[in-house]
């Protein structure tokens, strides 16, 4: 705690969360924690007992602080609501745009106003809104009326499939509504500077229609001037993905920086001022936050623009800046101001890549050459600085993506060179068009380059066999990994091998904590009867395998989501796919169309309503009218 207190307030507060998060105390049993833990620590302090026991119940209020405000930060998700079964008119107001699904737009949005005084409750609640397309255009804070039935987000009916409410309730929402038509838009008034905003980024993207940008290139400026990735479709994305470059075009940290840096060049005739640092550096800091509110404080790009200025005005104060302090004292204030980002896998992604740029890029570093000519430094920098980062990323990367990219340095040490030029480009574009001052000549330069940009990402992503997929870590193996990440600066700094002795235990807890799971898993038998919406699908199980009985419309759709999160994880390793109504006989099961025979157990598959119910142990009802 001497020489880092703000991580051991930071573990306090992030431990605090964490219990909440797991055991969903009251606010009753917190506060009276709260009160115990305070006199312990007055009685401490006041006779000066042991400095241990002062920093422990120190610790246990800070503790006590991140559970009340993580309890308090999502009460609403916890007011009960007495959902109609009727469809009902609700007065709502827009918060944000979301991606655009197949069939709906989406929203996130507020309920002002409903129809029925007797569900008074569900006003001010967090909405996430389905809404068909509509001829009017619809802004950020504008107000409406929509009929529908407000339900509940439905929780995940696969096993390790995607929990859509979980994620959707750390946004504080858990209910959703489709409509298909809206009454009486109102706009909001033009001093609502989030409605005007929302305004000028639809003209933006109208005028690049206009100007004949290809669709590349609009959908690059969106992304990394207006901070709007609605246009980015999922083949897009994936590709993104593979080539390891997906944050060099979604507004994010790094562009901060970048858009930090050429402010800083833009001020540098007030250093011939007097006290020129301080207000080029106060300048910068306030035009860096004007950018925030460009964006919708976005919370990667608020984290940056917090960071840096946390930074800032520690130089400005004359203070020792220590990266660790700036990067453990911004975690501690957004987490307290938001506790629901410490599982936001932005947020974990961003601390991780810049705490490994801190702790490893200098002992990586040395490991290359260095020359006195800063830019004969230039490539290996990069390099240094992009493994790093790396490697501090893909420990949590794999655990919620289940994939890694081996085209990392193929795609960062490309792309990320051009990455200032094209954020620069993307922002003038924007400037030049509000302005009514676009050349129309600029918008074949720009489809040239950005263009180019696509063809390389797609030339790297066609080496597909260094892109790893479908693995599976738990938590555990993810701490393992992260340990022996960081004991690496101790080999890099100072070989020796009594310091690879630790790193070898944690390599072999991790093999054997990888192989234990491969046997407790290659041991099940089981009938799974999946969740699937318009079909039916069951599955029987032995060890590393799974005979699936199948009747769907998308049998792709059925794969991707339904079945494949369940072999990944499951770690199951061969399918063979069968008609529902086939018949097959096994060691393990004997099934003859609509009869199971499973261990001791028997099923019936009824695919219509039953006059007489079969002795069997259970009927397995397909395309039922029950939820």
């Amino acid at each position: 705690m001497k020489y880092h207190p703000y991580a051991f307030w930071l573990f306090a507060l992030v431990t605090g969360i964490g219990i909440q998060f797991i055991w969903d105390f009251s606010s009753r049993i917190w506060f009276f924690f709260l009160l115990f833990v305070f006199l312990l620590h007055f009685i401490f302090y006041f006779f000066k007992i042991h400095k241990i026991l002062i920093f422990l119940t120190a610790f246990l209020l800070v503790l006590a602080a991140g559970g009340i405000r993580f309890e308090q930060f999502n009460a609403i998700t916890k007011t009960p609501i007495a959902f109609s079964e009727n469809k009902e008119i609700y007065y709502v107001e827009i918060s944000e745009h979301l991606k655009p699904s197949e069939k709906y737009n989406r929203y996130y949005a507020e309920i002002i106003a409903t129809d029925n005084k007797v569900h008074n409750e569900i006003i001010g609640q967090r909405i996430l809104i389905y809404l068909k397309p509509q001829a009017q255009t619809i802004h950020t804070k504008d107000r409406f009326w929509i009929l529908g039935k407000v339900t509940e987000i439905p929780a995940v009916k696969n096993p390790h499939a995607f929990d859509y409410q979980k994620y959707m309730k750390m946004k504080r929402i858990k209910l959703q509504i489709f409509g298909e038509r809206i009454a009486s838009l109102k706009h909001a008034s033009s001093s609502s500077l989030a409605h005007q905003l929302s305004v000028f980024k639809q003209n933006i993207k109208l005028k690049l229609d206009e100007k004949g940008f290809s669709t590349t290139s609009k959908i690059f400026i969106s992304s990394l001037a207006l901070g709007d990735r609605s246009d980015l479709d999922k083949n897009f994305q994936e590709k993104l993905a593979s080539a390891g470059v997906m944050h060099l075009f979604a507004i994010s940290g790094l562009h901060v920086g970048i858009i930090f840096g050429v402010i800083m060049i833009l001020l540098y005739p007030l250093l011939y001022l007097n006290n020129g640092k301080v207000f080029r550096w106060l300048f910068a800091l306030i035009l860096i936050w004007v950018f925030a509110w460009f964006v919708g404080f976005s919370p990667s790009v608020t984290r940056a623009a917090f960071m840096i200025s946390f930074y800032y005005v520690t130089l400005m104060l004359q203070r020792n800046s220590n990266i660790f302090h700036t990067l453990a004292f911004t975690a501690f204030f957004l987490l307290l101001l938001r506790p629901n980002q410490l599982f936001d896998v932005g947020f974990q992604l961003s601390y991780a890549a810049v705490v490994f740029i801190a702790w490893l890029f200098q002992p990586v570093r040395r490991l290359f050459p260095h020359y006195r000519k800063q830019y004969k430094n230039y490539f290996f920098d990069l390099l240094t600085i992009t493994t790093v980062a790396q490697m501090g990323v893909m420990p949590i990367s794999v655990f919620y993506f289940n994939k890694f990219s081996g085209l990392f340095l193929l795609g960062n040490m490309v792309i990320l060179p051009f990455a200032s030029v094209m954020v620069i480009l993307s922002f003038i574009t924007v400037l030049t068009l509000s302005l009514d001052l676009f050349p129309s000549f600029l918008s074949q330069i720009i489809n040239y380059a950005f263009d180019k940009v696509y063809l390389y990402i797609d030339f790297i992503t066609s080496f597909d066999a260094v892109v790893f997929r479908d693995i599976s870590w738990n938590i555990f193996q993810v701490l393992l990994l992260i340990g022996i990440l960081l004991l690496t600066k101790r080999l890099i700094i100072s070989f020796s091998w009594q310091k690879l002795i630790p790193v070898f235990a944690l390599i072999l807890i991790f093999q054997f904590s990888r192989m234990y799971g491969d046997f407790t898993s290659h041991q099940k038998k089981e009938l799974i009867v999946f969740h699937q919406y318009k079909g039916s699908i069951i599955g029987i199980r032995n060890g590393k395998h799974i005979d699936v009985f199948w009747q769907v419309e998308d049998s792709t759709k059925a794969r991707n989501y339904v079945l494949n999160p369940y072999l990944m994880h499951e770690k199951v390793k061969s399918i063979q796919l069968y008609d529902l109504m086939a018949s097959k006989s096994d060691k393990l099961y004997i099934k003859k169309e609509n009869f199971i025979k499973f261990e001791d157990m028997s099923y019936y598959i009824s695919q219509k309503n039953l006059k007489e119910f079969p002795a069997v142990d259970y009927i397995i009802l397909t395309q039922s009218p029950f939820k």
